[in-house]
């Protein structure tokens, strides 16, 4: 985004504009440190892998996606096949629909 003709490489800034503060500092908790806190991951886990994947930043989308595999709750199965294919991660994706068709 900064090396290509974007505004924001003219500018040599980022605008991270999202409706919850919260996410936005994880992200960037995430991008400088490289580590989060996971109680604070879990209540956060989809905005923030749907900005990530907005700035095309796969290492956040990837660890994204593995914690919610870990963590993956019967429960939330259709909520996360729609994030899955919205977000086009393989690995979660098939571990929905996979859960899905068990259902059926």
């Amino acid at each position: 985004m900064l090396a290509s003709g974007m505004q924001e490489s003219q500018m040599n800034c980022i605008e991270l504009n999202s409706e919850d503060p919260q996410v936005v500092k994880l992200f960037l908790q995430l991008l400088y440190e490289g580590k989060a806190d996971l109680p604070t991951v879990g209540k956060l886990v989809i905005p923030l892998m749907q900005l990530a994947h907005q700035y095309q930043v796969d290492p956040i989308v990837s660890f994204c996606e593995n914690f919610l595999i870990r963590n993956f709750c019967a429960y939330d199965a259709f909520k996360l096949y729609g994030v899955a294919k919205f977000l086009d991660t393989s690995d979660l994706f098939y571990m929905a629909v996979k859960y899905i068709h068990q259902l059926a």
